[in-house]
């Protein structure tokens, strides 16, 4: 290869990650995502049966939860409701009371588990959290 095909080439890659970027961006705005990744922004109270449940057309990355309780805790699920909260177990995260959490999740859904009257705080983003030293 000559140094012009070197730099043909190099221009074609350039244009190819440039093009993904913008598709990418715009895949983002038709999902109904903002621009600044944020999918939900919301305070609530838990109702009688003890779950909030989302759904998404874009996969959430991340959320970030608040528990306003002092005494007791949040389940969050990276996956649709069920009867109870796990335990345990993948995609599954306890939020303490009187904390703030981000938990990771790589899901369309999520469902916090908390007790009936409880307030609760999130914000849903459809970019994960990057990791820190």
């Amino acid at each position: 290869m000559s140094f012009d095909d070197d730099d043909r080439l190099q221009a074609i890659c350039d244009e190819i990650v440039a093009t993904r970027e913008q598709m990418s961006e715009e895949l983002g705005r038709w999902l109904g995502r903002m621009q600044n990744d944020t999918l939900a922004v919301e305070t609530r109270i838990f109702p009688a049966s003890n779950v909030i449940s989302r759904a998404y057309r874009a996969i959430a990355g991340a959320i970030e939860v608040t528990n306003l309780s002092t005494t007791t805790t949040i389940t969050v699920v990276a996956s649709g409701p069920d009867d109870a909260p796990p335990g345990q177990g993948t995609g599954v995260y306890v939020v303490p009371p009187a904390s703030t959490r981000t938990i990771a999740l790589a899901s369309h859904n999520v469902t916090l588990y908390g007790t009936h009257d409880q307030y609760v705080s999130f914000q849903v983003f459809a970019a994960g959290i990057s990791p820190t030293a």
